[in-house]
């Protein structure tokens, strides 16, 4: 018994006695490697889980993504959205205005899509700059801030990368880069409606199913008394045409120009600034069934 006792003394002394001048480990320090963050043109790869991230991220108005939350790779395929823009920091003065559509994403969008920005217009290269109307081309995206994650924070680091995905979050095959001066816009980035009146609050639909209206730009008058109705017509056709890539928006009678004028807040004066919108339909009983950016000689897409 004696031997017993001894022998467990000495194991706890030796497990003691060590403890007392603390434990020693040999190695070195290592610092962490954090990723690059997404480079501009990088796709967003549909993964189920990305775009669970995604889709719930739109849901509850949050706009940031964490990094570890998504991954990027190559463009081929289908794909999920692309990295439009990257910031080396949050502080740019773009961000946290407050007001969504002064996000720094939206101006970047416009300019990967190849559309040109000019103080607060925005439009396709070569655009007239006279008249009274300014129009902006519409592309139908949520535009989405990829951030560092949580432990890349902790280590300091702070960038920020626009990804811009289709509003209907939706996978697609092509890319929006320059796809206003190619011709070759993904169908999911078009503005499809079920209606021309805004005032009556359209319904959006996807542009690849069956739809009767497409929203190809939106207009400001500075007065809207400025400019007579046949003004604003032959305005928004001129624009229809300059997008769709075509001298005839209508292509024969197939199609129709709507100039969509917003009915005026009650109250405000005659010649205050007006909002237009640009659309364009199916002349006939057939709805359309894809995008007309940039349709040029192509046929129109009609269902059926």
């Amino acid at each position: 018994m004696f031997g017993v006792v001894m022998l467990v003394g000495v194991v706890i002394a030796g497990m003691v006695i060590p403890s007392l001048t603390g434990r020693r480990i040999t190695g070195f320090a290592v610092a962490v490697a954090f990723a690059d963050p997404p480079q501009v043109g990088q796709c967003l790869i549909p993964r189920i889980p990305a775009f669970s991230v995604v889709q719930s991220a739109a849901q509850s108005y949050v706009t940031e993504i964490p990094v570890d939350a998504v991954h990027f790779g190559g463009c081929t395929g289908v794909v999920g959205g692309e990295i439009v823009a990257v910031w080396p920091s949050s502080k740019d003065p773009g961000f946290g205005a407050g007001v969504p559509w002064r996000n720094p994403c939206y101006r970047s969008t416009a300019a990967f899509a190849g559309l040109e920005t000019s103080g607060r217009s925005t439009d396709l290269p070569g655009a007239p700059t006279g008249g009274p109307l300014r129009w902006r081309p519409t592309i139908g995206f949520d535009p989405l801030q990829v951030v560092p994650g949580k432990r890349e924070r902790g280590a300091g680091r702070d960038w920020v990368a626009c990804l811009a995905i289709p509003t209907g979050h939706v996978g697609y095959v092509g890319t929006l880069r320059n796809a206003f001066t190619t011709g070759t816009m993904p169908t999911q980035f078009g503005s499809c409606w079920d209606a021309a009146d805004l005032d009556q609050s359209p319904g959006t639909v996807p542009c690849d199913e069956p739809h009767p209206v497409e929203l190809l730009a939106k207009g400001s008058l500075r007065d809207g008394v400025e400019a007579s109705t046949e003004a604003i017509e032959e305005s928004c056709s001129d624009v229809a045409g300059r997008i769709m890539r075509t001298a005839d928006p209508t292509r024969g009678g197939e199609l129709k120009v709507v100039a969509d004028r917003l009915d005026p807040i009650p109250g405000f004066r005659p010649d205050a600034p007006m909002s237009i919108a640009c659309f364009v339909t199916s002349a006939g009983p057939q709805d359309l069934s894809g995008t007309l950016i940039g349709l040029a000689e192509r046929p129109v897409p009609l269902v059926g």
